[in-house]
């Protein structure tokens, strides 16, 4: 009113408001006259660091989203990661660990220059996969030269179900006895399967624990249904053992099943203890050249008092051979094998076993790893 403007600043608040003016943009133009100002407000907080340590790599993509439509109808689902080393050394992988057996990675090369790219593949079997929405992990580590390690992540959205296989791993824990067979269901939701049944034409076990049959077909609900046979041969030596269950079919879609097996529990005498590295081995197939492939070298840390009579390695034809037994303690002796390919396994099939065979005294001792097979 009476022409003066409301906000008209006082002689006195104008000043302050040009010293605080000064004051500010002296402070962002000196950094350092900054930070001992707020230094000197609070005297006990910690001094500002800026770390230099990075992970050498960085990957173009951590998380590979689902599609909106659902995928088309493929035993195998097969996504990559694209990485660039921009650390000064070499970078090298030394392990892949997923979180779901349906998962088979491979990676381009194990060691990565300073400034080189790879790929990490990622196939995911679909099989006994439910439908809709489903997320997977991969843990990646590696030494950069520090230990480091980074999680990916897929998510697929997945149609619905076709093949189903119940229970999707075949676990027996505690007592095992021979007198009752465990069965798995072999479920085809496929339309028209009922008309033309997928039929079993093999069935083979990786193991002399147990032994695996077909035990027939039937059809209800329009679902045809495909039976296994699993019995369990005693004893069962100490220790927790891993298998695997191939199931040959006349279906072009799905040659090959691979049924999980895990019996026992990881209970073993405290003077007896027992150590593998890598606790699951790997084997990179040359489909063109077999001669070619590449298998995993793996170290069993197992009693001293054990005598190792034999290794094998299923499918057939996989071949361990021992590169080195010496002793690591009083107690302990390392055997090193190496894994490789003596032919081409059997169509699609992605799962195996390495089998230690040992005796303690009279006693049948085993130490089983598993085996993924990759084809490239």
């Amino acid at each position: 009113m009476n022409g003066v403007s409301k906000n008209t600043a006082t002689p006195a608040a104008a000043t302050t408001s040009r010293r605080w003016s000064i004051r500010t943009v002296i402070l962002l133009l000196t950094p350092g006259l900054a930070s001992a100002v707020f230094a000197m407000r609070d005297s006990a907080a910690p001094a500002l660091k800026l770390s230099k340590d990075r992970p050498a790599l960085v990957f173009g993509a951590y998380m590979i989203p689902a599609d909106r439509e659902p995928l088309r109808d493929e035993p195998i689902v097969s996504r990559d990661f694209d990485f660039l080393n921009k650390g000064r050394e070499t970078v090298r992988i030394t392990d892949l660990v997923p979180d779901c057996a349906c998962l088979s990675p491979t990676i381009s090369s194990r060691e990565i220059p300073p400034g080189d790219f790879g790929r990490i593949t990622l196939p995911i079997r679909t099989a006994n996969e439910p439908a809709g929405l489903n997320e997977y992990l991969l843990t990646v580590k590696y030494e950069d030269p520090k230990p480091r390690q980074v999680t990916l992540t897929l998510k697929v959205n997945l149609p619905e179900k076709q093949l189903v296989i119940q229970p999707r791993v075949l676990m027996v824990m505690g007592k095992v006895t021979s007198e009752h067979p465990y069965v798995v269901t072999i479920s085809d939701y496929r339309p028209g399967s009922f008309r033309t049944p997928m039929k079993i034409t093999g069935v083979v076990g990786s193991s002399s624990l147990f032994t695996a049959e077909s035990a027939g077909h039937s059809t209800s609900d329009g679902v045809s249904k495909s039976a296994v046979s699993v019995t369990f041969n005693e004893p069962i030596p100490a220790g927790q053992h891993k298998g695997v269950i191939l199931v040959s079919t006349d279906d072009p879609l799905f040659p090959t099943l691979q049924i999980p097996v895990v019996v026992g529990d990881q209970k073993r005498p405290a003077d007896e203890p027992v150590r593998i590295s890598p606790d699951a081995a790997r084997v990179v197939i040359s489909t063109a050249e077999p001669e070619k492939s590449l298998g995993t070298t793996v170290s069993f840390d197992i009693p001293a008092k054990w005598t190792v009579t034999h290794f094998d390695a299923f499918p057939p034809a996989l071949a361990a051979r021992v590169l080195t037994t010496k002793p690591v303690t009083a107690e302990t002796v390392r055997v090193t094998v190496e894994l490789a390919v003596s032919a081409l396994p059997a169509q699609a099939v992605e799962r195996g076993v390495l089998t230690l065979h040992a005796t303690d005294g009279s006693d049948p001792e085993m130490v089983t790893v598993p085996v993924s097979l990759t084809w490239k």
